[in-house]
């Protein structure tokens, strides 16, 4: 599993790749199930083009207890109506394609200090890696003297920054790198105008 934070908040991804590992996670939810559960189903190369496998996760126990499932990814369809047949209500279940949207809207549905738990499939799960951003609190801004700013890891697991606007003239803030090439990995550039 992997926890990635976002906005005071956790995103807790727990990887399903076939019916056994889904099996497993669904196993370890069932202690304690998540209000908002998102589940991201995709059907690239990577993750094996024939989804049927969905149905043989045993998805009930966790269905049963859930608030609300978030069904996503490029099969999100299929997945949504594999949550409907395992027993799920309409008004508990959302339909969201999009990874980027299920996320905000997972994300929003939790109070902060506690954990989205998303189950996705392989690539959705690299697809969300990219997408999570930690915002910087007020304490991290004052910091680097700055208005606002986002932080987010690579997937070699290095934290970038993104800052945006120097709270005064006269104290911009510079990275302990002004600007390279890191390895073969990462490109840091510093801007002065964004």
């Amino acid at each position: 599993f992997e926890r990635i934070p976002a906005g005071g908040k956790s995103v807790v991804l727990l990887l399903v790749k076939n019916p056994a590992g889904a099996n497993e996670v669904v196993r370890t939810l069932e202690i304690g199930v998540p209000p908002v559960l998102v589940v991201a189903l995709n059907d690239a190369i990577a993750d094996g083009q024939d989804v049927s496998w969905i149905w043989d996760v045993d998805f009930e126990p966790l269905l049963e207890h859930a608030g609300l499932v978030i069904v996503t990814g490029q099969r999100a369809a299929e997945l949504g109506l594999r949550m409907a047949y395992g027993g799920l209500p309409p008004e508990r279940l959302e339909v969201i394609p999009s990874l980027e949207q299920a996320l905000d809207r997972g994300l929003s549905l939790v109070e902060a200090g506690t954990e989205l738990v998303v189950l996705p499939t392989y690539t959705a799960m690299l697809a969300l890696r990219g997408i999570s951003a930690d915002r910087g609190s007020a304490d991290d801004c004052a910091l680097r003297k700055v208005k606002d700013m986002v932080s987010f890891a690579d997937f070699s697991g290095n934290r970038i920054e993104l800052v945006v606007r120097p709270l005064n003239s006269g104290w911009r803030y510079f990275p302990s790198r002004d600007a390279g090439i890191r390895g073969l990995a990462d490109v840091i550039l510093r801007s002065v105008d964004v």
